[in-house]
């Protein structure tokens, strides 16, 4: 049964009409047989479980009697509400409604704990204690002393379930909690070693973040590696690549031969359609534009932001519709240089900018190139565009991240996403 979140007018199963219009079935080759280090990395993130080192979001905690109240009344998610053991995607949003920061919020016995993109850590540290004043609330850079790892594929809940054995503690961690496609977090035992496991369900397959005290990081990553391996997956990170030929820190994109693991996981990030802060987002984005209303809950009352959300929500439209755009062939480029155009004109024979691109990524030998970027309102039902930048210009199909329909809701076209990328590889 198709359902709606009454909060928000999320729809988690938009489908058919949210489709590309090609057909590209056989596009992508049996990958887990390529000789290509980085393709059979993403085979493992499609199909059986890829361990991630780099990059990855890390931890920092907020304890004292007054944490939940005074993130419940900062956050756009309602934190105050979590179970013990749940978690929410959250924004920090300034009071014109646009981005300051993106965090994945737990709730624990004591507190919350925040999972966010390491090379932004101080910065939303300092952003999510700005307005600590008579408060009681302590925040710890928790990542300072300690290393996250990531863990995803379908069989990854099926690993972790199986390395953490009957260690897991918290409220129902058992080894049903890895399945159930919540926002959860708890206690494992890997190697001998406590670490704190965070489920990201932001993903359409199962993905985990585990965080681990820095001395004990190479063990828990020396287990868990050999457990993926087990599975018929692997490492999926900057020395797996170049243990495979590549440089270490290749560009991502660059036309080499092997290249890191970090440009498999911008691959696998564009493909799920999911928008990272400071590169498909901004301190100029308003969230209803990238596909986040799932972020946002309209009823839990006042938070900065919450007036002009909801103005946008109730009474109009973004201007902007977050995208993603595959290409034929491998054509890395520089997004910053690249306009999205569209034909236009009464008599169709000009172009207009139609849009612009934050993110592309290719693998050599996977036969295209992806990207996410923005289409203006006015060209949101485009199949077609055309991205053109200094040397030449490229044709890209279209499947939009988020969609805004007739009655002003916002809906995740994940479904859609998940639908094109599986016929493309079948």
């Amino acid at each position: 049964m198709k359902t709606t979140d009454p909060k928000s007018g999320f729809d988690p199963d938009i489908n058919a009409d949210m489709k590309s219009n090609k057909s590209d079935a056989g596009r992508d080759a049996d990958l887990r047989s390529t000789p290509s280090g980085r393709l059979r990395q993403l085979a493992w993130l499609r199909e059986t479980v890829g361990l991630i080192t780099a990059p990855a979001w890390v931890r920092f905690t907020a304890r004292g009697a007054d944490t939940i109240s005074y993130f419940h009344r900062r956050l756009s998610a309602n934190v105050r509400d979590l179970a013990i053991g749940r978690g929410a995607h959250a924004l920090q949003l300034e009071g014109d409604g646009r981005m300051s920061a993106d965090m994945l919020v737990y709730r624990t016995a004591d507190g919350l704990d925040f999972l966010v993109q390491s090379e932004l850590a101080e910065s939303d540290f300092e952003i999510a204690g700005r307005y600590v004043i008579n408060d009681d609330v302590t925040l710890d850079p928790a990542w300072q002393s300690e290393r996250a790892i990531g863990l995803a594929g379908p069989r990854a809940a099926d690993l972790l379930g199986d390395v953490a054995g009957d260690t897991a503690s918290g409220p129902d961690l058992d080894a049903a909690w890895m399945t159930t496609g919540e926002m959860m977090t708890g206690e494992i035992i890997i190697a001998g070693t406590r670490c704190t496991a965070y489920r990201d369900s932001r993903w359409d397959v199962p993905f985990f973040w585990l965080t681990t005290a820095r001395e004990n990081f190479d063990e828990v990553r020396g287990k868990l590696a050999a457990a993926c391996e087990e599975l018929g997956g692997g490492r999926i990170d900057e020395e797996a690549g170049a243990e495979a030929g590549a440089e270490p820190g290749a560009k991502v994109g660059a036309p080499d031969e092997s290249g890191s693991g970090a440009d498999v996981y911008v691959v696998f990030r564009i493909e799920q359609g999911i928008a990272l802060f400071g590169t498909d987002t901004n301190d100029r984005t308003i969230p209803l534009e990238a596909g986040l209303a799932g972020t946002i809950d309209f009823e839990k009352g006042c938070f900065p932001g919450q007036e002009i959300i909801a103005r946008i929500k109730n009474l109009g439209h973004p201007a902007h519709c977050l995208a993603r755009f595959e290409i034929d062939g491998d054509h890395p480029f520089d997004p910053g240089q690249a306009v999205v155009k569209v034909v236009g004109g009464d008599d169709m024979s000009g172009t207009k900018d139609a849009g612009r691109v934050t993110s592309s990524a290719s693998i050599p030998g996977l036969g295209r190139t992806v990207a996410l970027g923005y289409l203006a309102w006015n060209y949101r039902d485009e199949p077609t565009v055309t991205i053109e930048m200094p040397g030449g210009s490229l044709r890209a199909d279209v499947t939009l991240v988020s969609r805004w329909t007739s009655d002003s809701k916002i809906q995740n076209a994940r479904a859609g996403l998940r639908e094109t990328s599986t016929e493309k590889r079948q």
